[in-house]
């Protein structure tokens, strides 16, 4: 986005108000400690003589992997090394007339300090070299939240497919029903991603999420913070989800996977065919892996290297339809059941049996929920001298898709597909000055297009053929039987610049300071352009009436051909246009060009074992957009009129972070933090169904528009986490939470003058979350066993689940500006409450070459609000809501791996189950059961179902009775191979 003089005036006139803070801002630079950059950690240490025990000066400190990068100890034998990428390194400790040491295995993580102290023996003989390797360390004492890390030979380890599933398995990380990740009772929005120092979050999307697609085999280490989190962290209240990725090897290595698998659960009706036999070929996965030195380069002109991963993926999905019926079969049926009626006169209408000519489905079992995506990620680093690094990376990824109805599993070809293509490049440079500053220079440009409809071309014919819905009664089972799905056709695309720095200067052993910023502008199209009934052929209208069908005894052959040529015996459709003034409610297009940005400083005061990091970060946002701030007074023909609106202003909010950490006892570690975390409203929110100035009363009646007028959303979290070292390799960590959360997204009620309703988002909702979190980990000396268990306990109570919750509530509060407001509900749970959870990850490796990894996942079932048997009674608004729980769920992954070698060259041999025991966890439930199974009915109603469904004789009870997205995801079984180079 491009702002003129006067635009960037006005806005830092806005930003005069805040001299007290900038002022901050620079004595926390000038005076203090700040944790480091999102995607490096530091060793630091002291070296002393091993006979004397004094300090040693001068010793020199090298990283045996990384040229240029070490330091030399002072005047106390204390050193810091820097900007160190997460890994595992040999750190070598030299001085003459003492023994070189070579510390191996020192595992460095993102925004750790990792202490390494040093004794140095006199050198007996010249060069001698004394190994040793490092000890794991069980509590990380300079931590002051609470935050796992996961590196990359730990991901490969584990029975995953994706980084979501690795992130899940962290303390205080759920999953709700439809597959969204939760952090500690927060909504799935609230979590910001981060890949190598840059923000990728989707601040369009209400469901949040990353822009950005990495590949597992592309991590070096996932820091997953799930407790509070420093200033240099924004746009999240709940959690920050931070990959680094690797960089280039010294020497070439790759490597070539292919996964083949299949899902396999018998006896399980909810399913229509495809996995009651096993099929190898339904997931095809394949990955690759390189990295080259480009060693061909003078000495003299620095270091090259590049990075290059992709994955191809064919998936057939587990949730399959039967093709009974066609999309062109909806036409015929509905000009049957019209001559049916009249000819036969049924007592029951509902139930009309259809001849098999009116099935023109072949009975394939169709694959519906499918995917085939393609994702190549690439980096290319370059060290001109040491001291300077600089990388471009690349993103790309694309993928079609087609989502599962179970109304529309006999009628598989008429679901939409879904299209999506991403391209971000990132440029990053770091400079290190000096031994004890560097700097970061980061730039993105992210690109996502996302499109869906049933045919790419709105004249494609098959809209006109296809038109009519011939729906199976929804008081039998509710199944379509002709028509598409959908008539929707949706593009959105976003274009993100940005740009944010970051500087990090440890002035001494004890203090560091790092400050930094960010500014992104965004670029939004978003364009719905639904096909609508062209004027004056809305509906199926027919030649003859029904008396006529009945008096003149006509064949059914004779009026179908005969309303085939009438004139409307068609339903005729056309896209919706922004040059016709009855599409208002349909079309909507807008172009919006937001910013955002912030600035940050923070401090970290390391005074021996005690760690304390004080930040403070200020965040704005502008929608660059206008907003009325009254709809009483508007005319219902003016609704869009520029003179009841006002241009929105910047919103600007200030975030103080606190953490202390501190011993308790030789191998104990007690922590304290607290902060105040804001996060703008979704732009899809802000931005929904904009009021053009065409509008009038028809509209926007009885919809819901956008507010780009919207606060940001505010949490405040407090913590509190203990770490003990119970013996050699066994460690626990206990955290207590609690979290505020405000100035959620709910909805108001407005008038216009002549008393036309409609809603607006506004800042209404609140919560609040708490609970405990439990973690033991254990590994072996000599790493042949390693085990980790985490335990939460959490409640998360709100008012409302989402921002439209409240429609329902139909109870008006008192006159806000000549507006209504919905009222305020109870505090309710919200809907991805779990109250217990626990995850355990084994790893065993018998023989060297062999590893077995088993994931068990638990949890207590997810509440649900529970309905009266008899139809006609209805619970109080509000108070039943959410009460009753979900059924106890849980799943047992497993990965068998085996190394070997064949023909000199390395391979890699893996089985995959997921689900291993093909537990089917009741996602959604019937409110009057509690389960997902056959619903409860009252006698008679049940008596009336069942005997529509026999006489219909389209569908099976138990076809009617099930529905297979109410369950988790059957036993998937994959193999693996792989060939190592």
């Amino acid at each position: 986005m491009i702002l003129t003089i006067g635009q960037l005036m006005k806005l830092f006139t806005k930003l005069k108000k805040l001299n007290f803070l900038l002022s901050l801002l620079v004595v926390l630079t000038i005076s203090s400690i700040p944790v480091f950059g999102g995607s490096t950690g530091k060793i630091s240490g002291t070296v002393t003589d091993a006979v004397t025990g004094d300090p040693l000066i001068g010793v020199n400190i090298v990283i045996a992997e990384i040229t240029g990068l070490g330091a030399a100890t002072d005047v106390n034998g204390q050193y810091v090394i820097l900007n160190i990428p997460p890994g595992t390194y040999t750190v070598k400790f030299s001085m003459i007339g003492f023994k070189t040491v070579d510390m191996q295995e020192v595992r460095v993580y993102t925004d750790r300090v990792i202490k390494v102290d040093i004794e140095l023996q006199e050198e007996t003989y010249q060069g001698e070299t004394v190994l040793v390797v490092a000890k794991r360390e069980e509590v990380e004492m300079d931590r002051t939240n609470t935050a796992s890390y996961v590196n990359s030979e730990e991901i490969k380890a584990l029975p995953v497919t994706d980084l979501k599933d690795v992130i899940q398995l962290q303390a205080g990380v759920i999953k709700d029903a439809g597959g969204n990740l939760h952090i500690r009772g927060g909504r799935s929005r609230e979590i910001a991603y981060m890949i190598d120092g840059v923000p990728v979050t989707n601040t369009f999307s209400q469901g949040g999420g990353s822009n950005v697609n990495v590949e597992n085999n592309m991590v070096s280490e996932l820091q997953v913070i799930t407790g509070t989190f420093n200033a240099e962290y924004g746009s999240a209240q709940s959690g920050v989800i931070n990959v680094v990725t690797r960089v280039p090897d010294q020497n070439m290595d790759g490597n070539v996977e292919s996964y083949l698998g299949g899902y396999y659960s018998p006896k399980t009706p909810q399913y229509v065919g495809g996995v009651d036999s096993y099929d190898p070929l339904n997931n095809i996965d394949m990955r690759f892996s390189l990295s080259v030195p480009l060693k061909f380069m003078p000495q003299s002109l620095g270091k090259m290297g590049i990075l290059i991963n992709g994955r191809v993926l064919d998936d057939k999905g587990y949730l399959y339809g039967e093709r009974r019926f066609m999309p062109e079969d909806g036409w015929e049926i509905e000009v049957y059941r019209e001559w049916y009626k009249a000819t036969y006169d049924p007592p029951d209408l509902i139930v009309i049996p259809l001849p098999d000519s009116l099935h023109t489905g072949n009975g394939d079992i169709v694959a519906m929920d499918w995917k085939k995506a393609y994702n190549i990620n690439g980096k290319f680093v370059y060290q001109p001298i040491a001291g300077i690094t600089a990388s471009y990376s690349i993103y790309v990824s694309s993928d079609k898709s087609s989502g599962f109805s179970n109304s529309w599993k006999f009628l598989p070809d008429a679901m939409p597909t879904w299209y999506s293509d991403n391209i971000t490049h990132m440029f990053v440079f770091t400079h290190t000055p000096s031994n004890n500053l560097y700097y970061n220079l980061r730039y993105s440009y992210q690109t996502n297009v996302d499109k869906k409809y049933m045919y790419e071309s709105a004249n494609d014919p098959r809209y006109q053929t296809t038109s009519v819905n011939a729906w199976d009664p929804g008081v039998v089972t509710g199944f379509d039987m002709g028509g598409i799905n959908s008539w929707d056709r949706n593009y959105f695309q976003q274009k993100v610049h940005l740009v944010n720095a970051d500087i990090t200067w440890q002035i001494n052993k004890v203090v560091e300071v790092k400050a930094g910023g960010e500014f992104r502008s965004y670029n939004f199209h978003y364009k719905r352009a639904p096909m609508k009934p062209m004027l004056g052929y809305e509906s199926l209208q027919f030649p003859y009436t029904q008396s006529e069908i009945r008096g003149l005894e006509l064949p059914y052959d004779y009026f179908r051909d005969a309303t085939r040529e009438y004139e409307f015996g068609k339903i005729k459709l056309r896209e919706a246009s922004p040059d016709s003034t009855s599409d208002d409610l349909f079309y909507v297009e807008y172009n919006r060009k937001p910013m955002d940005g912030a600035a940050y400083a923070q401090t970290t005061l390391s005074m021996g074992e005690i760690v304390l990091n004080a930040g403070v970060r200020f965040d704005f946002f502008w929608t660059n957009d206008r907003w009325a701030p009254t709809y009483s007074n508007v005319f219902p023909e003016l609704v869009g009129d520029d003179r009841y609106y006002e241009q929105v202003k910047p919103k600007y909010q200030v975030s103080p972070r606190f953490g202390l950490s501190f011993p308790i006892s030789d191998a104990g570690a007690l922590r304290l933090s607290y902060g105040h975390f804001f996060q703008q409203p979704s732009y899809e929110k802000m931005y929904a169904n904009p009021v053009l100035p065409s509008f009038n009363q028809f509209s926007i009646a009885n919809t819901i528009i956008g507010n780009p007028n919207l606060k940001a959303e505010k949490t405040i979290q407090y913590e509190i986490g203990i770490q003990q070292a119970i013996m050699s390799g066994f460690a626990m960590e206990l955290s207590v939470f609690y979290k505020d959360i405000r100035d959620l997204l709910g909805i108001e009620l407005l008038t216009l003058s002549n008393a036309t309703t409609f809603r607006r988002y506004i800042n209404k909702e609140y919560g609040s979350s708490s609970g405990v979190t439990f973690t033991v980990n254990y590994r072996s000396p000599d790493g042949s066993f390693a085990a980790n268990v985490d335990y939460t306990y959490m409640k998360a109570k709100g008012t409302a689940s989402s921002p439209e919750a409240a429609l329902d509530v139909q109870i008006l509060s008192g006159s806000s500006r000549g507006a209504y407001t919905l009222a305020k509900r109870r505090m309710s749970y919200l809907n991805w409450d779990q109250t217990n959870s626990l995850n355990a990850t084994v790893s065993i490796r018998p023989l060297m070459n062999t590893l077995i990894s088993i994931i068990t996942r638990m949890g207590s079932g997810l509440p649900y609000t529970p309905s009266t048997l008899g139809y006609g009674i209805d619970l109080p608004t509000g108070w039943w809501e959410n009460i009753e729980r979900k059924p106890f769920n849980w799943t047992v992954d497993l990965r068998l791996s085996q190394d070997f070698v064949l023909l000199g060259l390395d391979f890699l041999a893996s089985v995959n189950v997921f689900n291993l025991f093909d537990q089917q966890n009741e996602l959604r439930v019937n409110s009057v059961t509690g389960h997902a199974g056959p619903n409860a009915y009252l006698p008679e109603i049940a008596r009336i179902r069942y005997n529509r469904i026999e006489k219909l004789g389209e569908f099976t009870p138990t076809e009617a009775d099930y529905n297979p997205t109410w369950y988790s995801r059957p036993r998937f079984i994959q193999f693996g191979l792989a060939l190592q180079f």
